[in-house]
Order: structure tokens, then sequence, then C-alpha cells
């Protein structure tokens, strides 16, 4: 496994050689440019965790889509320390790198479902930074040698034994990794712990702290599915070219897995892999608008070094796309080509946003209605016998109701009732 890491290593700054293309002055004319906003260029330094700072990207871009998540995770960050330990169950060097099928498997996740990720303001890539100093004044920077450090660490806490140690040896270490987000006393903690637990964990533990784990320190992604394409499909560069242009056209951000490998004549050199954020595409030609040719924007995770000397991550659409697209040698190592050739499923990937899980209507309850019983109206007396008669027996205080021929007068003068009675009406009390 060290001769694999170092291998990480010599790839690596070949990869910064094959992969540094240049700007052609004269095509100075810029048309159809499309880019998507992502953020700060971040860097892996010399560990094989591209594909974590990949992942990572593509959940921050989905979540500051979703208002819930955008508003949970604000101007932070997800941890792609975090993802590097859900895959490897711990922290290790030794590893052969990922893809978005494996950090989703680590999780379980099913698509349409959430994540639950650490922010990077609890669990930083950059606090594990070994500084090397150069001169009184200066110093460089290198993350693989802080978790070396940290592992060598591990490896001495195991053969001592005294308590004293473990608080001498978390002082010395806080001395070496200036930035590590813990306290003395709970790192000599860990150390006195290193019996019951891996390297790869000694490391996680100190880097990711329990802490980290609290409902503040975490965000919850949409609901999300991952979707992918592979040399089955992609058969060209120019597909490849195209359909990165689509997704980007439809708001999607892709990563491009690429074979890291020279394009010439020494195919029988092994590649390693690697994947890059593409979040822009563009036309560029000549001041007559001619002698056009395409370019992809590349947000790599080599830090703002490489994007400021690759022309902001502006690259040549063709090249890079030939490198997308391998084919085995003879001892089964990868090669790039102008053509599809290994069947590599995830050549192109990207994350689709589904819709958050609708709750049931609440079920509407109509308010009870409280019926009160209708009073009791005492029994209308039946009507007084009409009378013609004017010397019928009139009740002060009651109310005559007088009528002939359909037409109705009312009255509770007697003299009213008594002219009434003898123009023909019929009269008689009248009741409600």
């Amino acid at each position: 496994m060290k001769i694999f890491f170092l291998f990480i290593l010599f790839s690596f700054n070949l990869v910064a050689e094959d992969m540094a293309f240049q700007l052609n002055e004269n095509l100075t004319s810029i048309q159809d440019q499309r880019v998507i906003e992502v953020g700060r260029t971040r860097s892996q330094d010399n560990i094989g965790s591209c594909f974590s700072f990949v992942f990572a990207k593509q959940i921050e871009y989905i979540c500051q889509r979703d208002t819930q998540c955008a508003a949970d995770l604000g101007s932070d960050e997800v941890s792609p320390l975090y993802l590097m330990n859900k895959i490897n169950n711990g922290i290790d060097l030794n590893t052969n790198g990922a893809n978005t099928d494996m950090i989703l498997n680590a999780f379980n996740h099913q698509a349409g479902n959430s994540l639950e990720l650490i922010k990077e303001s609890c669990a930083p890539f950059d606090q594990s930074v070994y500084r090397r100093f150069i001169t009184e004044n200066s110093y460089y920077e290198d993350e693989s040698i802080g978790i070396e450090l940290l592992q060598g660490y591990y490896q001495q806490a195991k053969e001592q034994e005294c308590d004293h140690c473990n608080t001498e040896m978390a002082e010395e270490i806080k001395s070496h990794l200036t930035d590590l987000d813990i306290q003395i006393p709970a790192l000599a903690n860990v150390l006195s712990q290193v019996g019951a637990m891996s390297e790869a964990e000694f490391v996680s533990r100190i880097l990711i702290q329990n802490h980290c784990h609290a409902e503040s320190n975490k965000v919850t992604t949409p609901p999300f599915s991952s979707h992918d394409l592979g040399t089955d499909k992609l058969t060209s560069p120019e597909i490849v070219i195209e359909t990165l242009e689509q997704l980007i056209d439809l708001g999607r951000l892709p990563n491009l897995n690429i074979c890291t490998g020279p394009l010439g004549t020494n195919n029988q050199r092994s590649c390693g892999g690697h994947a890059v954020i593409i979040n822009g595409h563009r036309t560029v030609c000549d001041v007559n608008g001619l002698n056009c040719k395409k370019e992809l924007k590349v947000q790599n995770s080599w830090g703002q070094s490489w994007q400021s000397s690759n022309n902001d991550g502006w690259v040549d659409a063709m090249t890079l796309a030939r490198l997308a697209i391998m084919t085995p040698n003879a001892d089964g190592s990868l090669r790039p080509t102008r053509s599809g050739g290994l069947h590599v499923s995830n050549v192109i990937n990207w994350l689709e946003p589904t819709r958050r899980p609708t709750p049931p209507p609440a079920r509407v309850v109509p308010p009870i209605q409280r019926i009160e019983p209708s009073p009791e109206r005492a029994p209308t007396p039946a009507p007084l016998p009409s009378t013609n008669n004017t010397n019928f027996n009139y009740q002060a205080g009651e109310i005559y109701q007088c009528i002939k021929d359909n037409q109705k007068s009312f009255s509770s003068v007697r003299e009213d009732i008594v002219n009434n009675i003898a123009n023909g009406y019929s009269c008689s009390v009248y009741r409600l």
C-alpha cells in the first residue's frame, strides 16, 4: 500500500504537467459562454481524495438550490474529510480513491433520499496541515505529511505505557499541527485509547471529534439521485463535450473522470484516475470570428494556483474529452484514446435533486356545531270567532284583525273595530 501511495504522489506531479493547458492567445473572441458559479477552489494537497472534493462541491450546489438546505448550510461547506472517513472507515492515506457509488454505498443512500453530512467548519480539511519551514519567515504546507505525522504518533502511543506521556505527546502534536481543532486534554485522551482502535480510526477521532455529529454541525441535503454515463454511451470526445454542455445548460453540475496519463504515443504508460468539476462551456474564436474551438471550465481540487496558471480553469474541450475516454493496455493499465473502448460506468456523473416528500394534507375536521333546541312556543290559541256584532266583547290591549274581500285592517282601538264591523268587516283577535 505504501508503494501505491508513492505512485499517487508521483502521478500527482505528472498530472500537474499533463493537465497544464496553454491558452491560445490568438483566440480572443468569446462566444456562447455559460458558467455555473460553484464557490472557492480548494486543494486536496497530496492526498488521493479528489472525489471527496468533487462530491462535496456537487452536494453544496444542489443544497444552495434548496431553501431549507441553503439556510442550514449558510456560508459553510461540506467536509471532504468526513466523506473520506466514511468511505474508508477512518482516515487513511493508503486509499485507492473513490467514486460516487462508493460514497453513496458508504451511507447506504437510496435514490430520492437525503444525506446527513458534517460541515467543513467542524471538520476542516486544512486542520492537519503540516507546516515545513523553508526559511525563517516562510514555509510550505503539506496535508498528507500531517496525516502521516498522526500515523507515526499512533505507533508511538501503542508502544508507551505511561499516562503523562500521552499529555506530552499531545503537546508535541499540537506544536506541529497548530490548526488542529482539538484541545490537548481531549487529544491525550484519544492517545490513551489507541489499543482499542485502528490507525485510521485514531486519525479520524482526532480530525473529526464527537461534537461534529451534533445537529448544529451537520447539514441535511435535499433528496437527490445520482446519474452517470459511461463509455458505452460516450463513444467519442465529441459526444463527451456535447453531453457536458447539455448538462450545464440544464443547470446540472457534472463531474468528469479523466485519465491523467499523457496524450501522445507513449500508450504503455499507465494513468491514474482523477475527477474534476465541469462548471462551464464556451466557444472561443480569433478576432475575425474564425478558427473557433470549444473550451470547458474545470474546477480542479489542486488549489487556486492550478486554476490561475490554467486560464482560471478554461481548457481545450477536445483535449479534456480525450482524457475521459480510456482503453485498456495489454497489461490491464489504462491509456487515453480517441474513441471509446473500456466501458467505464461513470465517466460523467451528476446529482439530480428530487422533490421533497409532500406531507399529506391535514385532515380538515369541520367544527362541531351545537344544535340548540328550538324554544317551545306556546300553542297558538284558536282565533276568536269572528263577529259582525258591534256589541262584541272587546278586550283592551288586544289587536283585532278585520277582513273584508281580502282586505285586512288591524287595530286595537275599539271605535275603529266597531266601524269596521259596521262596514261589513269580519273582525277577530289577532294572534302572533
